[in-house]
């Protein structure tokens, strides 16, 4: 697993093989975040258009976070990749 883009306190886009994982940081009294995995067509888009893609798809997820249940995964924060992942991308942007 690795972290592929970051937008801090808005998203973050993993890639796990040939899937693709999404959180998006759900603001309110306190932050926490909602994983999904992509569909093909969002990662379609992502690899057209890039970033802002994911910019929208966070306020879809923010505004209508219901509508992404099923794609939910609830064991992202108990995945010990993903910490790793997190580690490996900020040791990454300290040393650019």
């Amino acid at each position: 697993m690795e972290v592929v883009a970051q937008k801090p306190y808005c998203w973050t886009l993993l890639r796990d093989g040939s899937e693709y994982i999404f959180s998006a940081v759900q603001g309110g009294r306190a932050m926490t975040s909602r994983e999904i995995t992509l569909i093909t067509r969002e990662i379609q888009l992502y690899e057209t258009y890039g970033e802002a893609i994911l910019d929208d798809l966070a306020k879809q997820v923010n505004q209508n976070p219901h509508a992404f249940n099923a794609r939910t995964i609830s064991s992202f924060r108990s995945d010990d990749r993903v910490s790793e992942a997190f580690a490996a991308w900020h040791r990454k942007k300290s040393t650019d």
